[in-house]
């Protein structure tokens, strides 16, 4: 039986709330972190469909993470994007501190704006043993209107921003700390899925194989048809990374 519970991380001074799902039993888990992208709607995670993905895991013996990132429905604290790979970074250490989990099987699956900040993170986090990288930016300097956005989402209530003159400014330099061509090619020797759809219609599919040149063995590139930028409502990718994950882990 998948049994969940809230849990709420501290990380950065400021709340998170997110979801832990796993199953009965008394033997160490793998468990897997995942991520979720620039919110689209004013709404948590866990009412995203998040959990679906989640409960995939479980039912394949690995315990599952969902959270919010800061400044987003569901948590406290402002939005910058060194702030969430600081929250992805704190949301492995709280699984890795769980009594049920392995702290030596962890996983991380991420999706857009969230596997932006993922790289550099898992680049930097050897505890970190297989990444799944979903509809992934290579380098958000390339994308046009990334500042446009970020302020749409500010206007609309969908990002927390205080200070919208100072978080573009620290933008511009978190586009360039963490862009993902950078760190791609120091995660091996630990495994690397780097997934997209062909018909993403914000990130180009361009971004995925510039990730995958940049990465090294081994590696995954999947390239999933008449897929746009949510692949995480299509069944037959998310099957794959609930597939890559648990073989790697």
């Amino acid at each position: 039986m998948i049994k969940s519970r809230k849990v709420t991380l501290l990380s950065n001074g400021v709340c998170l709330g997110g979801t832990i799902f796993f199953s009965e039993g008394t033997k160490p888990v793998p468990a897997v972190c995942i991520c979720h992208g620039l919110p689209r709607e004013n709404k948590p995670v866990e009412e995203k469909g998040y959990p679906s993905l989640a409960k995939e895991f479980c039912g394949r013996g690995c315990a599952a993470l969902i959270f919010n990132f800061q400044g987003t429905s569901g948590s406290e604290g402002e939005f910058s994007f060194s702030g969430w790979s600081r929250n992805v970074s704190d949301a492995i250490s709280y699984l890795a501190s769980l009594p049920r989990i392995d702290p030596k099987r962890l996983g991380l699956v991420s999706f857009s704006a969230g596997a932006f900040v993922s790289w550099s993170v898992v680049a930097n986090d050897p505890r970190v043993k297989t990444f799944a990288s979903c509809s992934s930016p290579s380098d958000l300097e390339k994308i046009p209107l990334i500042v446009e956005g970020i302020k749409y989402a500010k206007e609309f209530g969908l990002l927390r921003i205080n200070n919208v003159e100072k978080t573009v400014k620290e933008l511009v330099e978190d586009l360039k700390n963490l862009k993902p061509l950078n760190w791609a090619g120091s995660i091996s020797p630990r495994p690397v899925l780097i997934i997209h759809g062909d018909q993403d219609e914000i990130i180009p599919v361009q971004n995925a194989y510039e990730l995958y040149q940049h990465a090294k063995e081994p590696k995954k590139l999947l390239i999933c048809k008449n897929v746009n930028h949510q692949i995480r409502n299509n069944k037959k990718a998310m099957d794959a990374v609930v597939d890559w994950i648990i073989n790697t882990i």
